[in-house]
């Protein structure tokens, strides 16, 4: 183990980490297994971590931290999800399915998911790309350095939702993960290629506004998250929740699809069948008593939803979970 991956290791046991070692690397879980992340180190200077998080939020590194001061550069892909990242210029950058972040900064004091739930891939380069000759990056003609002036001359960090000819390994990467078929080699080949292609122009990659948020657009839609989930039995107007953020109901749609990745919507009907889920299997309620409690006051139409939603009748449902 080289000394910027211990760094790496140490910092995050700092904060509360737990690191097992694994045939091919190494799995860092937090709170138990609810969120953990699948860490390989490829070559001296560059690492992929295949992120997996079920909770709201995570601490970040130390900025003191070597493996902090070491960072050149960190390249995040979204598989599914959303990630909120407070980032030393002052920004609140949201990573949503299929969107792809370039950064010279890792977060400031945590990590956040509105949505408790990440699916993702971060390719992770240190300066140690730097010091030392590596005969494949001099292969492929990988050339980090060119990677930062193509895509970070001004900003600390760059977004964008289109991936252009990078879907592919992401795409690879992403489906070995999945398949548990962690082929160290595969893993080390498809990163080599999506830093071919960042270096050459063959990535027509456009940078999007659309993931960069002001803090009080995030105040504004999370505040109404609390209001529409406090109590899943009301049913709450966009016209009414945007009277009570003082903003018009396209800019509050807006601002809740930004931070949430879902529209109001949708974010509730897919907390409704899984409060449902929840009240069918460790309840006594009746299908009416449940379909009330989430704020579906006739019963044949939510038992409608929920089988569109979930392939089962409630009834059905419950028998088979049981």
């Amino acid at each position: 183990m080289n000394d910027t991956l211990k760094s790496q290791l140490s910092a995050l046991e700092k904060i509360n980490f737990k690191v097992r070692g694994t045939p091919n690397g190494y799995t860092l879980s937090y709170n138990g297994n609810e969120s953990y992340m699948e860490y390989y180190s490829l070559m001296p200077g560059i690492s992929l971590i295949f992120n997996h998080i079920h909770s709201k939020k995570l601490p970040a590194i130390d900025e003191c931290s070597d493996a902090y001061n070491n960072l050149l550069l960190s390249i995040n892909y979204c598989s599914n999800g959303i990630c909120e990242i407070y980032t030393r210029d002052n920004n609140y950058l949201y990573i949503s399915a299929g969107n792809l972040t370039i950064s010279k900064e890792m977060a400031q004091n945590s990590y956040n998911y509105p949505s408790a739930s990440y699916e993702g891939i971060e390719i992770f380069i240190t300066d140690e790309v730097l010091k030392i000759k590596n005969s494949l990056l001099d292969e492929f003609k990988i050339n980090i350095s060119s990677i930062v002036d193509n895509y970070l001359s001004e900003d600390f960090s760059f977004c964008t939702e289109s991936l252009d000819v990078l879907y592919p390994p992401f795409a690879a990467l992403s489906e070995l993960n999945r398949l548990k078929a962690n082929d160290r080699s595969l893993i080390k080949l498809n990163t080599l290629l999506i830093l071919r292609l960042l270096t050459t122009s063959f990535a027509k990659l456009y940078p999007s506004k659309k993931n960069a948020m002001t803090a009080q657009q995030i105040r504004i839609a999370k505040a109404v998250e609390r209001i529409i989930t406090s109590d899943l039995s009301k049913r709450i107007p966009i016209r009414e929740l945007a009277e009570q953020s003082e903003v018009s109901e396209t800019s509050l749609k807006n601002y809740f699809k930004g931070v949430f990745g879902e529209n109001i919507s949708e974010y509730l009907l897919n907390l409704r069948i899984e409060k449902a889920k929840e009240l069918l299997l460790s309840t006594d309620l009746s299908i009416l008593e449940i379909s009330e409690n989430i704020g579906y006051e006739n019963q044949s139409k939510f038992s409608a939803i929920f089988k569109r939603e979930t392939g089962y009748t409630p009834l059905a449902y419950k028998k088979i979970s049981k």
